[in-house]
């Protein structure tokens, strides 16, 4: 039998979307656009006085297709929808600007934007969100509102000034960043847009190296956002190295400080060109000429918890410096739902031992590989490190910060590893994955797993306790738990503290169960003391440890009144209630005299105490309609004499 398959962390979907191929350059009739933004693949075929359009959608949205009006001299260079897919922009040549309009007819109603600038090659554009739009030139940018109900464009503001040679966008927050390169200087701004406005973030000020040789003169910049905070990245060949060390470094500059401070440096052991995707916070860097893809978790670092605001006081002191959190992967196929590691992506006659070099990667996660005519979304498949050699404690720091949905279930399965009889972690790797998982509980991040203690009862604990687990599997992992929990000020379960002493039972170690009660390893709480109850039978001197937990808790005299009566201690119960003011607490007369009515002197004593109580409560020393007390009333009469119905309770008797 074949062996099965190694799975790999990182995969593209199965499906995605296949679309007509690229046609070679020498083709003028037929082109293929894709739009990263909106996922889109547009197929424009060059008919008599118009354009074709056929669109793609990756995700499920509809196909379908429209004319457009074409212009001699002008071809299509570049089309984006909006976001609602029914507006387009439509980039001819260098300098022409059109926005399309599409009924749900599929005609389209083309209108001119007329730039201010008109003397500017137009280096890219993108929509904003609320039919807002900014057009970037050779000089700056020209901000727009585009009303599709009228089909004009007003300008907002013109910014100019600069020598733009690069510009990128962040659809997610809505920022771009213009490159303004003249060589030996080169200068990043960033600028944010909301509605008809927008403000200026961060500048840097580079230097690049004369005569574009040296250390620096191969560098690559993109922009991404990781746990809700936008960087743009640079990466820096460091030339050659010795082997093993670090070749090249990604620098990450937070775009929203004013002089786009560094605040991550990632460290490459490999020279070249790379490509990159986001997935789950995860920044995936892929090295085309090894085909190698290294997986960098900005929040896995030393010392870093589950907590944003640790991270933002680190690294005002210095950048943190990281390393990929795994070993280089290859990116994987699925194929009838099984991940089969793939050197290199299907490309005919391509036997390099390389990625495709016709392979492109577009934000955050959308791999395409133009040769094959494929689009698809890279994944992580989280359940494949189970079986890695990582340490499981990395692994959880590295799991608690990833997508709930999908990492829940193989945190669950890491830490059942790690505390599995046959083959368990060391106790103090155990201890810092639990110290991990509770860090995460208190930082109440907005992202990734809080695992609470529910669902470690459910899922971990109770499958732990078996009859086959020897005690020492399994104490020690909840104690372990329950220091972890103290530690941080999380009040533990009273679940938890049960099954404590539940193994305890079980294994008969009734003086170790003693010793936890009398340090208070197991807290006190209601719960606890009915289940040391509970356990009477089987160890009586439960009887006395619940009893006095009760007495410890804070407005329990209702619970040990109930507990004494429930063992027939009736005269107890009456001293206890004795002790107490009479507006203490509230107990029903029946409830006594029912529990004493088959011992005629307790009887007696009973009737005779809450007597006397009803005239410290209520002036009266009868008995009210509401206390249910008639047949009581007439069977102490029946019993007893006159003289002895007028005794106190301290002349009755007692025992």
């Amino acid at each position: 039998m074949a062996a099965e398959p190694r799975q790999q962390i990182l995969q593209l979907e199965h499906g995605g979307l296949r679309f007509r191929p690229v046609p070679p350059a020498s083709d003028k009739k037929c082109r293929v656009v894709l739009d990263g933004e909106t996922e889109t693949v547009f197929v424009v075929n060059m008919l008599d006085g118009r354009s074709l359009v056929q669109v793609q959608a990756i995700t499920p949205q509809g196909d379908f297709q429209f004319n457009l009006t074409a212009m001699q001299g002008a071809p299509i260079k570049s089309l984006r929808f909006d976001d609602s897919r029914s507006v387009l922009a439509v980039k001819r040549g260098q300098s022409k600007l059109h926005i399309t309009n599409i009924s749900a007819s599929m005609h389209s109603n083309q209108f001119p934007v007329n730039l201010k600038d008109k003397a500017s090659n137009i280096k890219d554009f993108f929509w904003l969100k609320n039919n807002f739009f900014v057009a970037v030139t050779a000089k700056g940018f020209e901000h727009l509102q585009v009303n599709t109900t009228h089909n004009t464009v007003k300008s907002l503001k013109v910014l100019k000034g600069m020598n733009v040679s690069q510009v990128y966008f962040l659809k997610e927050s809505q920022i771009i960043v213009l490159e303004s390169q003249v060589p030996p200087s080169l200068v990043l701004q960033a600028f944010a847009f909301e509605g008809a406005s927008f403000k200026r973030l961060g500048r840097a000020d580079m230097e690049l190296p004369s005569g574009g040789a040296g250390p620096q003169s191969k560098e690559q910049r993109f922009v991404c956002t990781l746990y809700n905070r936008s960087y743009v990245a640079v990466h820096t060949d460091q030339g050659k190295a010795t082997p093993g060390s670090t070749k090249a470094y990604i620098y990450l500059h937070n775009l929203e400080d004013p002089s786009l401070r560094i605040e991550h440096v990632l460290g490459l052991d490999v020279n070249g060109n790379v490509m990159h995707n986001v997935v789950d916070n995860l920044l995936i860097i892929h090295h085309q000429v090894s085909a190698k893809s290294y997986v960098f978790d900005i929040m896995a670092h030393p010392g870093m918890t589950a907590s944003p605001a640790r991270q933002k006081r680190a690294s005002r002191l210095a950048p943190l410096r990281h390393e990929p959190i795994i070993p280089p992967v290859e990116v994987s196929e699925l194929i009838d739902g099984r991940a089969l590691p793939t050197a290199k992506l299907p490309v005919p006659g391509n036997l390099s031992g390389q990625y495709s070099a016709t392979m492109c990667c577009f934000r955050p996660s959308l791999v395409v590989e133009t040769s094959v005519a494929t689009a698809r979304h890279l994944e992580v498949n989280l359940s494949a490190l189970l079986n890695s050699p990582i340490s499981k404690d990395i692994l959880v720091q590295f799991l608690i910060h990833r997508q709930r949905e999908t990492a829940m279930p193989v945190l669950i399965d890491l830490v059942n590893q790690a505390v599995d009889p046959a083959k368990p972690e060391p106790l103090d790797v155990i201890a810092r994955i639990f110290d991990t998982l509770n860090a995460a509980c208190i930082a109440q991040s907005p992202w990734g797993v809080n695992m609470q203690q529910d669902i470690l009862f459910k899922d971990v604990f109770e499958k732990l306790n078996s009859s086959t687990t020897p005690i020492d599997a399994i104490i020690p992992v909840l104690l372990e738990y329950i220091r972890s929990l103290t530690a941080v000020h999380i009040p533990v379960e009273h679940y938890i503290y049960e099954i404590v002493i539940n193994v305890l039972v079980q294994h008969r170690r009734f003086y170790q169960l003693h010793q936890f009660l009398q340090y208070h390893v197991v807290d006190d709480s209601k719960p606890v003391a009915f289940k040391l109850l509970s356990l009477q039978t089987q160890y009586p001197p439960a009887f006395q440890l619940a009893l006095d937990m009760f007495k410890r808790l804070d407005k329990c005299h209702e619970d040990i009144i109930e507990v004494l009566l429930l063992q027939q201690q009736v005269i107890p119960a009456l001293r206890y209630l004795r002790s107490l003011p009479p507006e203490a607490v509230q107990v029903s007369a029946k409830r006594f005299l029912d529990a004493s009515q088959h011992n005629k002197s307790q009887y007696h004593t009973t009737f005779l105490f809450f007597r006397e109580r009803n005239q410290q409560l209520r002036k009266t020393a009868a008995f009210s309609p509401e206390d249910g007390c008639e047949a009581h009333v007439e069977r102490f009469h029946a019993l007893f004499s006159v003289s002895e119905r007028d005794q106190t309770p301290s002349k009755s008797k007692s025992k």
